[in-house]
């Protein structure tokens, strides 16, 4: 009996053990692997607790044994603790199912962050089997948050005759939604006649005239509302900022100059060269001169714009120093120009007063002669001078220069001295004479040059033919004609 018991306790242990090796064995026949190394999945940002995200392909691993337990766990890409994998039977497939976690402050926000790379892993409880999955889980934006204005409130200037349609100012707002949800408009709090907002660039027009007396000073409202459904479906308006217009008084009229030349002596210690005056029809600080200046003709400085008397409207022109009358003996032309103390400033036309020097007593520049004669041989070599022009008085300024004419080309003139000379032998069979026109660099003075070409005697004769034959009897007269020759 002892001995039965025995055997049968040792045929129990032998189908135990092998029972369980094959077991573990048919347990381990298929390994254990998801669907898919990675998923992508979606999720609205503050989605409530236990809310499951969405996935577009079959997520979890088949059960290939029906002793398998499975189970998941995210094991990383979650430190803040906002997930939970789950798992969900049916039939012969064990569903991986991701939610969010209950009785959570975290909640998801895509302006914070939005996308989290979950590792998760499968565990086989009986054979401690396991498989790991990436589970990309991408936060999609919903509309709760408002557009912001930065900065909150603006202020422009206008003058008062700023064109209609102007644009003036834009306002500018920002919402971190994304997609249609960032999306929205801008627009006057109350109705105005005077201005118009762009809905969505932000840029404020000027619609209506402006008149400084009747106003002169605009506050309106600005709001910037959400074009789509606020979360929860909440609308209204997202957020306001101020506008402030100030009007200011046009500076219509630019000022006008009048000026007196004068002749001081030359005895005189402090001169002045003229008297101008400058008047601005516009009221108060629109209508004050801010300056005079000297804008062109005095590339030396020698001359300044000095007032009256503080606050005054006239103005004399005078030397700075020493002026060089010997390189200008005619004189400057100064170029003025005015500037009044508008908002934006008003200049005035520009004015030429001519300043004329003490010393300048002599008439106007002209020729000795108002025309010169002159002769030269075919033969003269290059560089041979032809004749002398001269303009009266000889200032130092003073400079020659040719006018475009036909035969100027074979001939060149000192700008300093008015000598002209040839360029190059000139041959009269190609030209007989030439005519050229002198002027001074002012163009104020001119002269013209007529030039004879001379021939001379430059070719040797030559006969007709290089050979000549004749015949004739030996008993003809003296005196009879054997031949003729000819040459030219």
């Amino acid at each position: 009996m002892g001995r039965h018991l025995a055997l049968l306790l040792l045929l129990l242990l032998l189908f135990q053990h092998f029972g369980d090796s094959d077991g573990s064995q048919r347990l381990e026949q298929t390994p254990l692997q998801f669907t898919h190394l990675e998923y992508n999945v979606t999720v609205q940002e503050n989605s409530a607790a236990k809310t499951y995200v969405g996935h577009p392909v079959k997520m979890g691993v088949y059960i290939t044994h029906p002793a398998w337990e499975v189970r998941y766990k995210i094991v990383s890409g979650d430190s803040e603790n906002l997930f939970k994998a789950e798992e969900y039977i049916l039939g012969d497939f064990c569903f991986l199912r991701i939610r969010t976690k209950g009785g959570n402050t975290a909640i998801l926000n895509r302006e914070v962050k939005d996308h989290y790379t979950l590792i998760v892993k499968a565990l086989e409880k009986n054979t401690n089997v396991e498989a790991r999955t990436k589970v990309r889980v991408q936060v999609l934006d919903t509309n709760d948050l408002r557009p912001l204005f930065s900065p909150t409130s603006y202020s422009v200037s206008l003058p008062e005759n700023t064109a209609i349609r102007t644009s003036i100012a834009r306002v500018s707002a920002t919402d971190a939604d994304i997609g249609t949800n960032g999306e929205f408009y801008y627009s006057f709090k109350d109705r105005t006649d005077m201005f118009a907002i762009h809905p969505t660039s932000g840029v404020i027009v000027l619609t209506g005239r402006l008149d400084y007396l009747e106003t002169k000073l605009y506050e309106m409202e600005i709001l910037a509302a959400d074009r789509g459904m606020k979360l929860y479906g909440s609308s209204g308006i997202s957020s306001m900022a101020k506008l402030t217009v100030h009007i200011e008084q046009a500076n219509e009229c630019a000022p006008v100059i009048t000026a007196v030349t004068l002749s001081p002596s030359e005895l005189d210690r402090d001169p002045a060269y003229a008297i101008v005056t400058v008047d601005d029809c516009d009221q108060g600080a629109n209508g004050d001169i801010a300056s005079l200046s000297i804008v062109a003709g005095d590339l030396l400085q020698q001359f300044r714009t000095v007032r009256s008397f503080p606050g005054s409207k006239e103005y004399k022109v005078k030397a700075i120093g020493g002026i060089d009358w010997d390189s200008h003996p005619f004189g400057y032309n100064l170029t003025l120009q005015a500037k009044d103390k508008g908002t934006p400033p008003q200049f005035s036309s520009v004015k030429v007063i001519h300043v004329t020097s003490p010393q300048f007593k002599a008439g106007p520049v002209k020729f000795e002669k108002d025309v010169y004669r002159a002769e030269i041989s075919e033969f003269a070599p290059p560089n041979t001078p032809v004749v002398m022009v001269k303009a009266i008085p000889a200032y130092s300024h003073l400079r020659y220069v040719f006018k475009s004419t036909p035969g100027k080309a074979k001939f060149s003139l000192n700008y300093n001295t008015g000598l002209i000379s040839i360029l190059e032998p000139v041959k009269r069979q190609q030209a007989a004479h030439f005519e050229l026109e002198v002027t001074t660099s002012d163009r104020k003075a001119s002269t013209k040059v007529l030039v004879k070409v001379l021939g001379a005697n430059s070719n040797p004769p030559e006969f007709t033919q290089t050979a000549y034959k004749a015949a004739f009897d030996e008993n003809v007269p003296i005196g009879t004609t054997v031949m003729s020759l000819s040459a030219v």
